[in-house]
């Protein structure tokens, strides 16, 4: 029963973490990124360190079916961004306008 309850508390400060900064700076880096723009060193840092958030707290989601369905949502859209991200960096024409 406790461990329960302490995963519940956690679970809910993930989803209030996850509505109030995750989310609206993902859709902010995809905006970026759909326009054809690279990402910045503070924006590698914050979704390598989301990522490494999401990494710590699988154990947690394995426990709980029911966060199953928004977790593997929000793995699929950090997999669109960096997989966006690495098209732009790829892109000569992008890096030539960034770097002039």
């Amino acid at each position: 029963m406790i461990r329960l309850s302490a995963d519940l508390s956690i679970l809910t400060v993930l989803n209030e973490r996850l509505v109030e900064q995750r989310l609206p700076k993902l859709d902010y880096l995809k905006h970026r990124l759909d326009r054809g723009e690279i990402l910045d060193d503070y924006d590698i840092w914050f979704l390598e360190h989301a990522l490494a958030d999401a990494r710590r707290n699988t154990t947690l989601v394995e426990r709980h079916p029911e966060a199953q369905g928004i977790f593997g949502s929000l793995l699929h859209l950090y997999k669109e961004i960096m997989d966006l991200a690495v098209a732009n960096e790829k892109n000569p024409a992008l890096l030539a306008a960034t770097n002039s």
